[in-house]
């Protein structure tokens, strides 16, 4: 390697997946200029030479080291102007803007130092863990392979490591049975629903799940059958589904459905935030009516367990009706293996075959039991110009 790059000033890399701010890098300094001797007076008043101010580099290393990495991202930056053929300083911007979430930027910077020093094992690295991150493991292995040639570094046969495992994890527990019973009482003496849904999904690749159900509905004095299928998956960082469902015994249940949905990448806000955009629609063909539906869906979340979800939802019956609300939900984690939830709902619903503007109030709990299983508990007090009702729901998650 040319003498302008500090091999090893830039990466560890042995680091888990979140937070995404936990990316840092084992420095070495750089080669700062060295200061002149110190006057015998400063010796005598300090007792040793005064500390020598850190370079540019050093100091912009130091920043992402502690974490700050908005400026360390900045200061990267501004040095890749001043230094545009060191590729040390893209490494390490490219380092410093993937802890921030702009994913975008730093493969930028990451191909900018490989074009560089095509030979640089760090960039290979940092470039293969950014494809990973972003869940792309073929292309990770890809971008790895070059500094896996020879004898590769601890930092590259932990990454290798990390990516197998997430390749086995995507497989490990392939299947997954949701069993989930409701019961509603309804105001003006109407007879109480009854509703019970049998789900199994079965991933069938790392990025793409089957998954088909029954669900058994007794409302109004009548008992309906629905049959559903759904085909969900990633392609790259984008994710959606198509679904099918429909109900052979129908008298209130969509006789024919088919819904669809596409999710946009996430945007990351700092940090550890993401935005994460969703746009789904919806046929349903019903003994009483005909009904299509656009819900776009943002979701801001913070890891895995905590997030805030708006949707908007518009429907429109075969005479051109038009109905449209919004939802919001809630989750919060209280303990390690404890969730909840809540929202507000003042949207259309037709899940009675008709479309009527409802008032939701909804909460629930989620608990993580040992054995994969997840218990849910939640309830739900919902009105309309039809009636109001009050719902209690009871669900078990078993992944194997």
């Amino acid at each position: 390697m040319k003498a302008a790059i500090r091999r090893g000033a830039a990466l560890v890399v042995a680091l888990p997946l979140v937070p995404l701010s936990g990316i840092a890098a084992t420095a070495a300094p750089g080669s700062p200029a060295v200061p002149s001797a110190p006057a015998p007076a400063a010796l005598a008043a300090t007792g040793s030479p005064p500390a020598a101010p850190l370079s540019p580099y050093d100091q912009a290393v130091q920043d992402r080291l502690a974490g700050r990495m908005q400026k360390a991202a900045a200061e990267f930056r501004a040095l890749s102007r001043t230094s545009p053929q060191d590729a040390d300083i893209w490494l390490n911007l490219g380092l410093a803007l993937t802890a921030t979430g702009d994913f975008d930027g730093a493969e930028a910077a990451l191909r900018q130092g490989l074009a560089l020093a095509p030979n640089y094992a760090d960039l290979h690295i940092a470039y293969a863990r950014l494809a990973y991150f972003r869940r792309r493991n073929a292309e990770a292995r890809e971008r790895l392979a070059p500094a896996l040639n020879g004898t590769p570094s601890p930092d590259a046969q932990e990454l290798l490591k990390e990516i197998s495992a997430s390749e086995r994890d995507a497989l490990g527990e392939p299947w997954r049975v949701d069993a989930t019973t409701s019961y509603a009482s309804l105001s003006k003496g109407l007879a109480p629903w009854w509703e019970t849904d049998l789900a199994v999904a079965r991933k069938i690749a790392p990025n793409t799940t089957l998954s088909g159900g029954l669900e058994q509905t007794s409302r109004f004095g009548e008992d309906n059958t629905y049959l559903h299928a759904e085909l969900g998956g990633r392609l790259g960082d984008f994710g959606g589904f198509v679904g099918v469902g429909g109900s052979p015994d129908a008298t209130y249940r969509a006789q024919e459905f088919v819904d669809g949905g596409l999710a946009a990448p996430a945007a990351h806000l700092g940090d550890h935030w993401t935005l994460t955009g969703e746009m789904d629609a919806a046929y349903g063909n019903y003994p009483m009516d005909s009904v299509v539906s656009l819900t776009p869906i943002l979701t801001l979340a913070r890891g895995d367990n905590l997030s805030l979800q708006a949707r908007y939802l518009w429907t429109q019956d075969r005479f051109g009706k038009a109905i449209s609300g919004y939802a919001i939900q809630a989750m919060v984690p209280v303990f390690a293996k404890v969730q909840l939830y809540g929202g507000y709902a003042n949207a259309p619903d037709t899940s009675t075959g008709v479309t009527l503007k409802t008032h939701t109030y909804d909460a629930g709990i989620a608990w993580d039991l040992p054995a994969h299983l997840v218990l849910r508990l939640s309830g739900a007090y919902e009105t309309s110009r039809a009636y109001s009702l009050h719902m209690v729901t009871v669900g078990l998650t078993k992944r194997f």
